[in-house]
């Protein structure tokens, strides 16, 4: 009787060693995938940093761009309507025949704010009068008329046009492809621990019994008569 307690009490021994075992294997499985899982999710916030870096500039330089290009539109506007101005200007200081009067003399004279000016001085210098030049009607019988020919100044200068921002060649930044956690290793592993730990308390489970079961038998075996 005492023989068979105490093989009982050893099994039961052996399968808490086991059971404690396993938990203890559990835990450090845990652990493990703790620590990996952490690096893991660590190296996902170093990736988003950097991609949010990278994303942050980029946005500063595309500002910056969209900027210039706001900035070329409203000069590309301005430098429109200063075209048409020019233009109109233009045409309206086109070379022209001009009837001068004359003199008492019978001098051609022209009158600048109650300032006469000869035909000379005109021809001469004929930007203080403001024109490009004048010509004189001697001159002008070449090109078939007997009057002054002149051409007034453009005072407005012509527009130039603004330069067009380069286009914008910086990529724009994606963010890195990030992996699933790849949990299979861990998942392996307990099924590994739990499989191994079922079957030696099955393994024990039998040996206890079959030692029960012997010892059981052995006072029949021996209180036997020929």
């Amino acid at each position: 009787m005492y023989q068979k307690k105490l093989a009982m009490r050893r099994g039961t021994s052996d399968i808490e060693r086991l059971a404690k075992q396993y938990q203890q294997e559990i835990a450090g499985i845990s652990g493990e995938y703790k620590k990996q899982y952490s690096a893991y999710a660590a190296g996902i916030g170093q990736k988003e940093e950097v991609f949010n870096v990278q994303k942050k500039a980029y946005e500063e330089k595309f500002g910056s761009y969209l900027g210039k290009v706001s900035e070329y539109n409203t000069s590309m506007n301005a430098y429109s309507t200063a075209v048409d101005e020019y233009l109109k200007k233009e045409a309206e200081t086109q070379e022209r025949v001009m009837e001068l009067p004359r003199d008492k003399y019978g001098k051609i004279y022209y009158d600048v704010k109650g300032k006469r000016a000869g035909l000379t001085e005109l021809v001469d210098n004929p930007k203080a009068y403001g024109f490009e030049y004048v010509v004189s009607p001697f001159e002008a019988g070449f090109r078939g008329t007997s009057k002054v020919i002149a051409k007034p100044i453009n005072t407005l200068t012509k527009p130039v046009a603004p330069t067009t921002p380069e286009k914008f060649a910086e990529a724009q930044p994606e963010m890195p492809a990030i992996g699933e956690f790849d949990a299979s290793q861990f998942e392996a592993k307990k099924t590994q621990a739990e499989q191994t730990l079922k079957r030696e308390v099955g393994e024990r489970r039998a040996a206890k019994l079959g030692a029960v079961s012997r010892k059981a038998t052995r006072p029949l075996l021996g209180g036997a008569t020929p």
